[in-house]
């Protein structure tokens, strides 16, 4: 039987063989269909079932089983469950009602659960403890937020590297409990960098019985003609102390020798006390070494 016509019913046997021109055919039989290339099609039966286009529905061996041309819906029609539209090759799982749905993907391993809960967000779930994506994850909008927990970065999958805390927002490296704005647990390095604080709290160098550790032979300058205060405690040096360019304003060295205008005592090394320029005093009291109680030798004008 050959089909060239339009409003065709084929039941039988062999119905629609070979060269069939079916326009708003329904087929049924075991050769139902075979080059039809009709329209409106709903082709029922087995081996050579075929379509070109249209709405046709296909169900049997030929032409791979169940064969749908433009879209599949599955429940109700305008508030389907499922919808498969063939033309953009997408399945769309849809909403009952105000029931969002999503899509489960269930191994013997686990589920992972795709699909938006709610108008504000697209949800991502799983029974397992972690995702795993085995490239680089590039986030468009450059935002990585937590929703009501502390952001923690990870290395080697559980080594903990940095922390932000939710509720202060501290930042943590090398901790996960920062205390402060940046907290860091380690050294810190920069280089040919700078470090400035602005603003009128200080700038605190805070170490183990305090203090301010320099490793180089270079200086720890003020800046903008700032002065230097030191309010109470023991300012000491194991070095030398110098006031001037060069130290010859004021130096006292290691040997504990004090040199006023001068950086040499080359002339007598015992001398406690060298100035190269006048001295002007209301009084000088020489006492001799050793003695109890020292003499008093007052020079006064």
């Amino acid at each position: 039987m050959y089909n060239t016509g339009t409003d065709n019913v084929f039941v039988g046997y062999s119905t629609g063989t070979n060269s069939g021109t079916a326009t708003k055919t329904v087929v049924i039989g075991k050769a139902s269909g075979s080059y039809s290339t009709g329209n409106y099609n709903t082709i029922l039966g087995t081996d050579n079932n075929y379509l070109t286009g249209n709405s046709g529905v296909v169900i049997g061996y030929g032409n791979t089983g169940l064969s749908i041309n433009n879209q599949l819906y599955i429940g109700i029609a305008n508030s389907p469950l499922i919808t498969g539209d063939f033309t953009t090759k997408s399945i769309t799982l849809g909403r009952i009602s105000s029931t969002y749905l999503s899509t489960k993907i269930t191994t013997d391993y686990g589920y992972i659960e795709i699909g938006p809960k709610n108008l504000s967000f697209a949800h991502f779930f799983t029974d397992l403890s972690q995702y795993y994506f085995n490239k680089k994850i590039v986030v468009d909008e450059g935002i990585i937020a937590s929703y009501d927990e502390n952001l923690v970065f990870n290395t080697d999958i559980s080594e903990t590297r940095m922390a932000i805390n939710n509720s202060t927002g501290n930042v943590g490296i090398g901790t996960t409990g920062p205390s402060y704005k940046l907290h860091v647990t380690g050294d810190i390095y920069a280089n040919g960098g700078a470090l400035r604080v602005s603003g009128s709290s200080p700038l605190i160098f805070q170490s183990y019985g305090g203090g301010l550790y320099m490793a180089d032979a270079t200086w720890i300058r003020t800046y903008g003609n700032k002065s230097f205060y030191h309010n109470t405690g023991t300012m000491r040096t194991d070095g030398t102390f110098q006031v001037g360019p060069n130290g010859d304003r004021f130096l006292v060295n290691t040997s504990g020798q004090v040199l006023i205008g001068t950086t040499t005592t080359a002339l007598n090394t015992a001398y406690k006390l060298a100035v190269a320029g006048k001295v002007l005093a209301e009084e000088v009291q020489v006492s001799a070494a050793g003695t109890s109680p020292w003499p008093d030798y007052v020079f006064a004008p």
